[in-house]
């Protein structure tokens, strides 16, 4: 057998394989799942937004109370601003949104994860959850002017303001505390982050 007759079953497998992952995450939807796996970045972000406001769009041609929807979250972290689009979505639609973690969550993730309904919110037994400050550097190169520098330091202290804000909001814990502990990269195990008030409860086996 040639090259191409293995590059051709190489490229078929491929392609079953996302063919599979599609039928997947269909059938996922459909049953109110969703999947955030990833680095939040645009894409991701435009794929949960899109996700989210599909489920909502039905529920509002549904006369009975609406199903929760459940979001499942290993994610690094990311984009702050892709991040608050999820975020401002979950916060205004019709249904009650459920965030589990499973993994890690880590920065926005972490935020998106304390951002469900009160009463949803939960860790797989070994998850870590890792709080911290926005990332993100100048974003330049070469030559540049002091009132550059002096923008992006701006937009950083806003976002971190409005990190200690909503993890207030959603935790309860003083937004002193919640600086202090972004401040030293505060990496919290399942129970831990229950005591924090950033989950609900723990998972355990036949809880989902």
């Amino acid at each position: 057998m040639g090259k191409e007759f293995f590059k051709g079953n190489l490229a078929y497998e491929q392609s079953s394989k996302q063919i599979d992952k599609e039928v997947a995450y269909s059938y996922l939807l459909n049953e109110r799942i969703i999947f955030l796996m990833d680095e939040i970045e645009d894409d991701l972000a435009d794929s949960i937004v899109t996700q989210l406001l599909i489920l909502d769009l039905n529920d509002l041609n549904q006369d009975e109370q609406c199903k929760d929807i459940q979001v499942f979250i290993n994610s690094p972290g990311g984009s702050v601003c892709a991040g608050l689009a999820i975020y401002d979505v979950i916060q205004n639609i019709r249904a009650n949104v459920s965030t589990f973690c499973l993994g890690w969550s880590a920065g926005i993730a972490a935020v998106l994860l304390a951002a469900g309904s009160k009463g949803k919110r939960a860790c797989f037994p070994y998850a870590k959850i890792w709080l911290h400050q926005p990332m993100g550097g100048f974003g330049m190169t070469g030559l540049y002017q002091f009132s550059d520098m002096d923008l992006h330091l701006k937009e950083f202290l806003h976002y971190k303001t409005l990190f200690k804000e909503i993890l207030s909001f959603h935790t309860g814990q003083e937004m002193k505390k919640v600086e202090a502990d972004m401040d030293m990269d505060n990496y919290m195990s399942a129970n831990e982050s229950l005591d924090y008030g950033l989950i609900d409860f723990i998972i355990s086996k036949n809880q989902l």
